[in-house]
């Protein structure tokens, strides 16, 4: 028996046999072609699932986190961005309010709350202060990057008013996936904001 063919610039296609009448023709032409988007669809329609997966497997999920114990049990004031989430998360800017106001930078923010300014010069270098730029950095699925940490051995004041004043503190971050999809949040909430992109203004970022 001879498969009817043609030629396609593709390759070579089979060609639905015609039994000579004219509507069964007409049918199985039909039928042909339907077959033919109904492959196009499940194609498609795979590929999506494709995409929802590997964007799954590559999601970012940033909340903040603070505290007063180090691993270990040592008092240790700690405030950072942890990224619960089961891939990196590229941290685009991070804004800090504390009281409703923005705060640019650590030493800002212990003055205000804390009374850091009116610390002799000794004392400052004797608090031993932590901090990391955590501007574009990126945060590793699982990991914590922390961006103020104040241990109360080295100034048992400070470090009491900052376990105190930490509760104030609130944030707004923009960060995206490695798929390039980005997220608005405030590090609280469940459902950060989907964004196109993390347009900022430089100048309200909080700065080491």
């Amino acid at each position: 028996m001879t498969i009817p063919v043609k030629p396609t610039p593709e390759g070579v296609e089979i060609e639905p046999r015609k039994v000579g009448h004219r509507w069964l023709d007409l049918i199985l032409a039909a039928s042909a072609m339907m077959l033919s988007v109904i492959s196009v669809a499940v194609a498609m329609h795979h590929g999506h699932v494709q995409e929802e997966l590997v964007a799954a497997n590559s999601w970012p999920f940033l909340r903040y986190e603070h505290g007063n114990l180090s691993d270990d049990g040592e008092q240790v004031v700690g405030m950072g961005i942890q990224n619960v989430g089961v891939g990196p998360a590229l941290l685009k800017y991070l804004r800090v309010t504390y009281e409703g106001k923005p705060v640019l930078a650590r030493r800002e923010l212990l003055t205000r709350c804390c009374g850091y300014g009116q610390l002799s010069s000794e004392e400052k270098a004797r608090s031993n202060i932590a901090s990391n730029h955590l501007q574009s950095a990126v945060v590793p699925a699982g990991e914590t990057k922390l961006f103020l940490s104040l241990r109360r051995q080295d100034n048992p004041a400070l470090w009491e008013e900052l376990n105190r004043e930490r509760w104030k503190l609130k944030m707004e971050a923009c960060y995206c996936a490695v798929l390039h999809t980005c997220w608005r949040s405030d590090l609280t909430g469940l459902e950060p904001e989907r964004v196109k992109q993390c347009d900022h203004d430089p100048a309200l970022d909080f700065r080491e």
